[in-house]
């Protein structure tokens, strides 16, 4: 559950359940359900004890997305525009202020002639779609009945370059210091090498397990509907491969912008 204070004197108050547990109860109403909720937590339950209900109960399923493309000839899409993961640490506001730094460094230099758009175009689709994926296999992993929360960790420890220990590198993550740190590195990350095909093996365990599940409610709907949603993740996972503006990192000193990678010439021996 969440429960968000608004500034007009209400409370956003919303629930996370598992399909499952959805349909096991969906002879009762939404209002039952959300009421019902409620009631199961004693927090929200104490915050909510002389509060009333303002609005319709309504309930969205499947709610993560991405555009088509993140940037095109005169334009980048920034934070919700763009994306939408899951409200699991608070992914929204890092990628919209994420998004907008790569943005903002991106047009500064593409003004000053520092840099072409397509390199500005390709630099900010690809941190932004990285930045994407990382959040993507965390919260996927979180999501999995099947991982332990020590698999959780250490699969975290593997997305991040910053720390060797898996506590560590995880804060990291969440806090997006990782991607801060990605973004003003002229030193590739290796681990984006890895990231695409651990999403793929990941990916492929889901997708089996969803078809065993689809099979079981025979619906052909269901299976329809997630064999589009892998096709579109699999469509999404190109977006990483080598492209324009793959030599570009952010610089904020002496002022905002983007910056060539400087490969060190060779010395003779």
């Amino acid at each position: 559950m969440w429960a968000i204070p608004l500034s007009d004197q209400t409370m956003s108050v919303g629930v996370v359940m598992h399909k499952s547990t959805y349909k096991q109860k969906r002879n009762a109403s939404l209002q039952e359900l959300y009421a019902g909720a409620i009631a199961d937590s004693p927090v929200v339950k104490k915050m909510l004890a002389q509060a009333e209900l303002v609005s319709e109960v309504k309930v969205e399923q499947d709610y993560s997305y991405t555009a088509d493309s993140f940037s095109g000839p005169g334009y980048f899409l920034l934070g919700d525009a763009a994306c939408f993961l899951d409200p699991l640490l608070s992914t929204g506001v890092h990628l919209a202020i994420y998004s907008a730094l790569l943005a903002a460094a991106s047009l500064t230099s593409l003004q000053r002639g520092e840099i072409k758009e397509e390199q500005a175009i390709g630099f900010f689709e690809k941190s932004l779609s990285q930045a994407y994926l990382r959040f993507m296999m965390l919260i996927g992993a979180f999501y999995d009945k099947n991982c332990q929360s020590e698999n959780y960790l250490s699969m975290g420890q593997k997305l991040t370059r910053l720390s060797s220990d898996q506590v560590v590198a995880f804060m990291h993550l969440a806090c997006g210091t990782e991607d801060m740190a990605d973004a003003k590195n002229p030193i590739p990350n290796s681990v984006f090498g890895e990231i695409p095909q651990q999403l793929r093996e990941r990916l492929n365990i889901l997708h089996n397990q969803q078809v065993s599940d689809d099979i079981k409610d025979k619906s052909s709907d269901l299976l329809k509907i997630n064999a589009e949603f892998f096709e579109a993740v699999d469509g999404f996972l190109s977006r990483t491969t080598p492209g324009a503006g793959d030599d570009l990192y952010v610089v904020t000193q002496p002022r905002l912008g983007l910056a060539h990678t400087r490969v060190p010439a060779l010395q003779n021996v």
